[in-house]
């Protein structure tokens, strides 16, 4: 073969190819028919590149046409597996990931291709030779051709392996479809395998692409003949493949011409290639006739021209199932009869379907039955034993009962007792078995009262019960019971059940939940009784209390006529309540006022209780005070009643009259003792004031005189009288230092108190530091916790810290390591023991301390613990601070001991 015709070969292939890709691709109704198409366009591009290359000759154009081909044939491989696992059905077993991994080595070939100039891996090299005249390109293999080579045949083995495997199990059309599939690989790998090893009959040529001519004419074959992209025999097998009837199609001999999976499942019925693996119950030389000889009347059918109806019953797994079989025969053009198609229908379903809707129709009349005997019945026992004996017979069974739940007082355990049984004829009754009476559910039974409390029903053969109640319940001679939970206030009031005696039954859903509603009607009427049993107490409770001696109750008409009162509703208005019936009550008003009064609150009841106060008019005159309460009564055929409840309150009026009378009397002589008071406290004021400004002056002399006696007469005077006019000083400045002290309690007592949120923490550094920069010589520690606030007047606020400062700083003055902690404590209680309203604030120093018997002392104005030789002062400071906390509605109080220190603690409530 020349080089030209090999050309013209690939070339044609190519463009059959190239049609057979473009078609595949306009077709895509199956995941298969895009995978064809991919790779038949890698054919293409190969079998085109390939025949452009043997038309060229110098070794650059061939390098050319090389690259160009290389795509097609690094894809084809990949492609090929794709294809092939598709038309088997099983692409979910290649994932994305898969089918990626599965097309890199093609990315890898491609590249060193394109690139084997700079790393000669895949050719390692390269060069023309001449085969009958015609110039060749020869190629020396490198590493990545033979890797190449490696996942080429390794796509292909796999591909042969997925397809062999396919044509055992697929229908025959998809069988016969993979024979040529087969067929179009093993050709061409069956030619690349000889040129591998050695086989080469036209030089340097590569007869591996003419065996894709084979492949190409295969897939032609597959599209044009098989109908491999048609849609249309992939839906009517697809149809007969999920088609839950039976379908046959018999030839005129009864042989097997074509079987969908029910049929071979049902009847064993299999086209005569599938039967083996398709019924191993069946002989292979079996016929439809042999099959359907099991069915005589469906073999006569099948034999008769005419075709028709049966119904047969089929043992599949040791279950029954029942078709109704339709066998019409099929006819050729001339009206010859030439098979036949059998169509089954499982009616099993159905059947049992119609049986149980009979049953429960049955069921239903019957609890429809029970359920009005419950309700019309004025005795729950008839009608109880009524409602037994309908569903007892209705569903047919030997025993119908209810099981009453109660609970030992003794030790507080759940106990069943039987209250009703109905029995059928011939049937044991045990309604007075003291073994039914007093039954505990644990531990024997505490199954039964764990599902029946959750509305579950206990039902089946006995024989499958636990021990224990397979015990009990076989010596009743049950074989087979259904109980249901009987509930009563979502309570587990007891159950129902039933029994059958003589044979292991299977109780249906209908059966339960025919059962089920029954004992929801026996909880129904439970309901009623006991509701009807509460109506009737709390009618006697009602007339009880409407009839007790307090308040006057009267009932009324919506327009407002009394009919009914209480006996004390007659003592409050003077006349016998049966006088009253019929008596627009408001016309027992003592004035028209209260008669409007009265009629407005009866309109307004509608929204609920009214209260109000009113007089009545007894008939001998006497005006009677009330209070009135009034409430719309609504039934529920929308009648509206008024309840009116009258209580006397004449005494309390009097009462309130007194009441106000002597509160009048005593707010004013309040007003006048405050008003005293007040003036007093000016006087008090003034007073101080004015004794503060008239001493200042004599004072003020005494201080100038004995200064010029001094100057002037000092030398007249000896020590003594030198020594005495010191004394005259010393006593004058005490006396105008308690004056000034005098001032500032009377400040702290006048001052206007105008409350801000400070931050005493602050105010107490800035104290701390007056203090230190007065004696710079001392070293004290002084501790202050951060952030403390408090609602205060600042400047008053100010002057009592100050105080308590200095009271802190002087009496440590003796101590060589002074310290003075000022900070606040969370759950404070006095020397008394008393829970302070407030959180405290404190003053804590390491001075002399103070004898705690004497702490009564500490804020009394001019008082001291020390002499004046020990520690300076007039005594007045703490009064002050005492003073400033008492206005702003906190405590102050203090604690110590001689030696050890004092601590004054105090609070400051918030100003609300």
């Amino acid at each position: 073969m020349t080089p030209n015709a090999f050309s013209a070969i690939l070339w044609l292939t190519a463009a059959v190819a190239a049609a057979l890709a473009l078609y595949a691709w306009r077709m895509r109704r199956t995941p298969s028919a895009a995978a064809l198409a991919l790779m038949l366009g890698c054919l293409t591009v190969w079998l085109f590149g390939y025949g452009a290359e043997l038309g060229v000759h110098t070794q650059s154009k061939m390098t050319f046409w090389t690259n160009v081909q290389y795509p097609g044939i690094a894809l084809l491989p990949a492609a090929l597996l794709i294809f092939t696992v598709q038309f088997a059905g099983r692409s979910a077993h290649i994932s994305k990931l898969g089918t990626a991994l599965l097309i890199a080595p093609a990315g890898v070939t491609l590249a060193s291709v394109w690139t084997n100039d700079l790393h000669r891996l895949y050719y390692a090299s390269t060069s023309v030779t001449r085969y009958a005249g015609m110039p060749q390109q020869h190629l020396d293999p490198g590493p990545m051709y033979w890797l190449y080579l490696l996942y080429a045949f390794t796509c292909t083995f796999l591909s042969v392996i997925v397809l062999a495997r396919a044509h055992a199990s697929l229908p025959e059309r998809y069988s016969a479809q993979a024979r040529l599939l087969m067929a179009a690989m093993v050709a061409p790998s069956a030619l690349a395998v000889l040129r591998a090893v050695g086989w080469r009959p036209y030089g340097e040529l590569d007869i591996t692409t003419l065996g894709f001519s084979v492949t190409t004419a295969c897939v032609a074959v597959l599209v044009m003949k098989h109908g491999f992209l048609d849609v249309a025999p992939i839906a009517r097998d697809a149809v007969m493949a999920a088609l839950d009837h039976a379908l046959v199609v018999l030839d005129d001999k009864l042989g097997v011409i074509e079987a969908n999976p029910s049929a071979e499942r049902l009847l064993g019925l299999a086209p005569s290639r599938a039967r083996a693996r398709t019924t191993a119950d069946t002989p292979q030389s079996a016929t439809a006739e042999d099959i359907l000889r099991q069915w005589p009347d469906l073999l006569a059918l099948c034999r008769s021209e005419a075709g028709g109806h049966a119904e047969i019953t089929v043992e599949r797994d040791g279950v029954a199932r029942h078709l109704d079989v339709t066998v019409s025969t099929i006819r050729d053009s001339g009206g010859s009869a030439v098979g036949k198609i059998v169509l089954g229908r499982d009616i099993t379903e159905a059947r049992a379907s119609l049986d149980a809707l009979r049953s429960h129709e049955r069921v239903l009349e019957a609890t429809a039955s029970a359920s009005q005997a419950l309700l019309l019945s004025d005795a729950r026992d008839s009608g109880i034993d009524e409602a037994l004996q309908a569903v007892g017979r209705a569903m047919e069974v030997h025993r119908a009962y209810i099981f009453e739940n109660h609970v030992d007082p003794a030790t507080g355990a759940v106990l069943t007792s039987q209250r009703y049984e109905w029995a059928a004829p011939g049937t044991e009754a045990y309604i007075d078995d003291p073994l039914l009476q007093n039954v505990a559910y644990v531990p024997d039974f505490a199954r039964w009262f764990e599902a029946l409390s959750s509305g579950k029903p206990i039902l089946g053969d006995v024989r499958d019960f636990p021990p224990a109640e397979r015990e009990f319940l076989g010596s009743q001679g049950i074989v087979s019971l259904l109980v249901v939970p009987i509930m009563v206030d979502r309570k587990l009031w007891g159950f129902m059940g039933l029994d059958d005696c003589r044979v292991s039954r299977s109780w249906t859903d209908a059966d339960v939940s025919s059962l089920t509603v029954l004992a929801g009607a026996m909880g129904s009427a439970v309901l009623r009784h006991r509701a009807v049993a509460q109506l009737t107490a709390s009618e006697s409770r009602f007339r009880r209390y409407f009839d007790l001696p307090v308040t006057g109750i009267a009932i009324c008409s919506e327009d407002r006529r009394i009919q009914i009162a209480n006996a004390r509703f007659g003592e409050i208005v003077g006349r016998d309540p049966a006088d009253l019936v019929g008596t627009d009550w408001t016309e027992l008003a003592a004035t028209p006022e209260d008669a409007a009064q009265a009629s407005l609150l009866h309109l307004r009841s509608s929204s609920g209780l009214q209260l109000a106060e009113s007089r009545l008019r007894r008939p001998d005159g006497v005006c009677v005070d009330v209070e009135v309460a009034a409430e719309t009564i609504e039934d529920a055929t929308g009648s509206i009643e008024y309840m009116v409840a009258v209580q006397d309150i004449t005494r309390r009026k009097q009462a309130e009259e007194e009441y106000r009378r002597i509160t009048a009397t005593l707010n004013r002589r309040v007003e006048e003792r405050t008003q005293d008071l007040e003036n007093a406290n000016k006087e008090l004021e003034t007073f101080a004031t004015s004794v503060s400004n008239d001493l200042r002056a004599p004072l003020r002399w005494i201080e100038g005189f004995t200064r010029a006696l001094t100057e002037e007469c000092g030398d007249a005077l000896d020590a003594e009288g030198c020594r005495y006019i010191e004394r005259i000083r010393e006593a004058a400045a005490q006396m105008a230092g308690r004056l000034d002290a005098l001032m500032r309690l009377t400040t702290a007592s006048r001052a206007e108190l105008t409350r801000v949120s400070v931050n005493i923490s602050e105010l107490a550094a800035e104290i701390a530091g007056e203090l230190r920069s007065a004696e710079p010589g001392r070293t004290v520690d002084v501790r202050i916790e951060p952030n403390l606030r408090a609602s205060v007047s600042p400047a008053l606020f100010r002057m009592a810290l100050k105080n308590l400062f200095e009271n802190a700083w002087k009496f440590t003055s003796q101590h060589p390591a002074a310290t003075i902690e000022f900070g606040m404590r969370k759950g404070a209680q006095t020397p008394s023991g008393e829970d302070v309203p407030a959180d405290a604030y404190y003053i804590r120093d390491n001075g002399v301390g103070f004898d705690p018997a004497y702490a009564h002392k500490l804020f009394g104005a001019f008082q001291r613990l020390h002499s004046s030789s020990e520690f300076e002062g007039v005594g007045m400071g703490l009064a002050v601070a005492q003073r400033i906390i008492h206005r702003h509605g906190g405590e102050i109080w203090a604690e110590g001991a001689p030696g050890s220190g004092a601590t004054f603690f105090f609070t400051v409530p918030d100003e609300e």
